[in-house]
This record gives structure tokens, sequence and C-alpha cells, in this order.
């Protein structure tokens, strides 16, 4: 058969982009640093009516995450879908959640492969970035 030269294109990108994205399973739990006692002895006299200090920037999945993830998709804005979409894949969240976010990934990948291949530049760097995501885990 013979191919054409943007079917192969295609071909080749999306097998690319879902070949170096293929690293969405969760991370195994890895032994923790070492406590400092003196750390954890001064939370441990905090005040009861004050709150503790708490990681304000942890990512979190909420039941608006996904339509948020779709309509930055829709506006193409696909640098946040995919910024939004790592983050998502860090946060802790149940089974269903999980599968959530792996079919919205999927589905990114698709739609990302295909503006890769149109020449958009804001899908070439939210590509470039997920394949550098995907090198740091």
């Amino acid at each position: 058969m013979i191919y054409s030269r943007p079917a192969l294109w295609l071909a080749f990108s999306c097998s690319t982009i879902l070949l170096v994205t293929a690293g969405c399973k969760k991370q195994t739990p890895q032994a923790s640093a070492p406590v400092d006692t003196n750390a954890a002895a001064a939370q441990a006299v905090a005040p009861a009516g004050q709150p503790q200090a708490t990681d304000a920037s942890a990512p979190v999945f909420t039941p608006s995450s996904i339509p948020e993830v779709q309509a930055a998709i829709k506006s193409k804005d696909y640098d946040k879908a995919a910024s939004m979409l790592l983050n998502l894949q860090r946060a802790p969240m149940t089974d269903e959640q999980s599968m959530q976010v792996l079919n919205q990934m999927r589905q990114f990948q698709q739609n990302l492969a295909g503006a890769v291949v149109s020449g958009d530049p804001n899908a070439k760097a939210a590509a470039a970035r997920l394949r550098q995501s995907s090198l740091h885990q």
C-alpha cells in the first residue's frame, strides 16, 4: 500500500505522543525522607486554634476539573489543558476519578496530535510540555 506523507506523519505523531505520555500510572510510594524531629515537635506544639500549614499548591481533583480541561481543549488553549491534566495526575483521587483523568488525557492527546500535524504552534508547545513531563517521572 502507498501511504501519503501527512497520513504517515499523523500516525507517527499520535503514536509518539501516546508512547511518550504513557507514564500516566500512579507512582508507587518510595521511602520517605528522614523526619526532622524539631520541626515535627514545633508543629505538634502549635495552638489548637491555629490551622497547621498545608501545601496550598497541592493539586486537588474537584467535580469541575474535567469540564475545565474540556473547556481549555475546546478553546484550543492546549498549554493550559496540558498543565491541568499533568497536575490532576499528581492529585490524590479515587479509581473512578483516575479513570476519568486517564480517558481525558487520551482524548486530549488525540486532539493535540491533530493540531500538531496542522502546524498549531500552541499545540507543539503543549506536546513538548507533555514530552518533558514524561521524562521527569
